[in-house]
């Protein structure tokens, strides 16, 4: 009891152990990718703003070229040189003979071209290079403007918000398809994540939808942080299992150890009592009393054979050493030699046999060898454990052969059943070692069932008593 619990305690660390790893494993992992969808947010978010400022760029030089155009158009030639010259302006991007391209990063380009008066003559005036005169023209132009506009061009925005909405709604639906924008009144023009402010402060755009292109953009990492989680936790819990099983079956060695130990050391003490008798109070020379220690010495030693091939059974069945010779076999007839084998020990206990077994043959192909030691475990069971009354029933059907063997007693509780075929298992009932068995027994009947092709199956309620059925394929009768 005292080693179980240490090995319970042991197993309670490494649980805790475990447990506390694969939290800060879990919190590291909420961590990262945390980080990870807030800078992919970030990123999403630089993205989208840059295709608005792109949109709200490329159409304020648009508002511009068009002014600058206008006011071009509308100035006399004789403004910016001595010699008249006709300035043309286009606003296409063909290029004409003689024409200078003027042209600005994001902006929409226009062409000046410069003819003279005289159509024989197609050169420029001795006092203005033509690149001066372009940038004098361009000067005179932009003065113009901004003493009409003010100092800011942005302000030039002011009546193209039509433009800009219709511009950038295209730009994102052409980019980000799910995403929906929303153009909020001049009060709301505060600016944060997904929300962008026009230069002139006269429009505010919130973006919503964005999150399916962040999940789009992140999943592979959620994906990877959940097979590592559900790994992790996996291989824990096996680990567990696994040491929790090892340590359990340490304490089931060691306690069938100790109890197989007692159990050895009863027969080779009875014996020596008798031989001593024989030996040192003159019974050799009273048959009556030498055949009665006699006797005793070969009951123990009979005892002590039965245990050690059990032992060695169970190995050779572990280890799948063990090879079966099967021949038809009248199942009936064989339970009978089992039971009749262990009529003294039900007539030492009192007990009372009911059978109900069939007079026409139930043939199946077994060893008889070892299926008659796995009948014999079940009884043998049933006499330690069970109360005053075995019920025994066999009875077969078109395709198999079941076997019932059914006790009084104290039953087996409900958390121990599924440990019960366990090798060295045995239900706790205390340190009795007259009715203590080895944890042997059932473990090397199942084996045996199973080799047979066949099941064995336990039902038992506490306190009214346990069943076991052994189910094993039915032969044909003309095979025996």
């Amino acid at each position: 009891m005292a080693a179980r619990k240490k090995h319970n305690g042991r197993t309670g660390l490494i649980a805790a152990l475990m447990i506390a790893s694969e939290l800060m494993l879990l919190v590291l992992t909420i961590m990262w990718l945390r980080s990870q969808y807030e800078a992919t947010k970030k990123q999403l978010n630089a993205d989208i703003r840059n295709v608005f400022d792109r949109t709200e760029t490329k159409i304020t030089d648009s508002v511009v070229g068009n002014m600058v155009a206008h006011i071009l158009k509308s100035m006399p030639a004789s403004q910016f040189t001595k010699n008249p010259t006709v300035m043309t302006l286009h606003s296409n991007s063909t290029i004409i003979p003689d024409s200078v391209t003027h042209t600005q990063e994001q902006a929409t380009g226009f062409i000046i071209a410069r003819q003279a008066t005289d159509s024989a003559a197609l050169q420029a005036t001795d006092s203005l290079h033509p690149d001066d005169l372009i940038n004098q023209t361009m000067r005179v132009a932009f003065t113009k403007l901004m003493g009409e506009h003010g100092s800011g061009t942005t302000e030039l925005l002011a009546g193209d918000t039509q433009l800009l909405k219709k511009k950038f709604t295209e730009a994102l639906a052409h980019t980000y398809p799910h995403i929906t924008a929303a153009w909020l009144p001049e009060k709301n023009n505060s600016e944060k994540i997904f929300r962008y402010r026009s230069a002139n402060n006269r429009m505010t755009v919130q973006l919503t939808g964005y999150h399916y292109y962040i999940f789009q953009r992140t999943w592979p990492a959620f994906a990877f942080a959940a097979v590592l989680v559900t790994l992790t936790i996996v291989a824990f819990v096996l680990a567990y299992r696994t040491i929790k099983h090892q340590m359990n079956f340490s304490v089931q060695k060691d306690s069938f150890i100790s109890n197989v130990s007692h159990e050895l050391k009863t027969p080779v003490a009875a014996t020596q009592v008798a031989l001593e008798a024989l030996k040192s109070y003159g019974a050799l020379h009273d048959v009556t009393r030498s055949e009665k220690y006699l006797n005793i010495a070969a009951w123990e030693m009979n005892r002590l054979r039965i245990l050690i091939d059990r032992v060695i059974d169970n190995l050779q069945a572990g280890t799948g050493q063990l090879i079966l010779e099967k021949k038809p076999t009248d199942v009936g007839i064989l339970l009978r030699e089992v039971t009749q084998a262990l009529q003294p020990a039900f007539a030492e206990k009192q007990m009372d046999i009911t059978w109900n077994i069939p007079d026409m043959p139930l043939i199946a192909a077994i060893d008889n060898v070892h299926f008659t030691n796995a009948l014999y475990n079940l009884l043998d069971n049933a006499v330690k454990y069970g109360g005053n009354k075995i019920e025994i029933t066999l009875r077969g059907t078109n395709e198999e052969i079941q076997l019932m063997i059914a006790d009084n007693g104290p039953g087996i509780a409900r958390e121990y059943q599924h440990k019960i075929f366990e090798q060295f298992y045995r239900v706790p009932q205390g340190d009795v070692h007259n009715t203590k068995g080895h944890g042997l027994g059932l473990a090397y009947a199942k084996h045996i069932v199973q080799m047979h092709n066949g099941q064995i199956i336990l039902k038992s309620i506490q306190g009214t008593g346990t069943t076991f059925i052994i189910s094993i394929p039915k032969s044909n009768p003309n095979e025996l």
